[in-house]
């Protein structure tokens, strides 16, 4: 049972890294695509899409894990949106810094 949920956790985890990792190389960019701001920058907004829509989708998967009864994948599920909240949020800070 522990290995079922260590392996739930890290498959989310990868999972929700893909776009970080874009969402973290759109941020440190230094090329500017010269619009004024006045359009999207999309290697900022896409992913940042994908990161709120998977977070939206395991929220919704963790609570419906508790109202079925599996506590363990509910919390693995809910712990899994707080830690890319928080990766999400630091590297918006670490730009911020730069």
């Amino acid at each position: 049972m522990r290995k079922k949920l260590i392996k739930h956790l890290f498959v989310r985890l990868l999972i929700g890294a893909a776009p970080m990792v874009f969402f973290a190389i759109g941020m440190f960019a230094k090329g500017q695509s010269g619009n004024n701001g006045m359009s999207l920058n999309l290697e900022k907004f896409l992913p940042v899409c994908l990161i709120l829509i998977y977070v939206s989708f395991l929220i919704i998967e963790g609570l419906n894990h508790f109202v079925k009864g599996r506590i363990d994948y509910g919390l693995c599920s809910i712990s899994t949106v707080v830690i890319l909240v928080v990766v999400f949020l630091y590297i918006m800070y670490l730009e911020h810094l730069v």
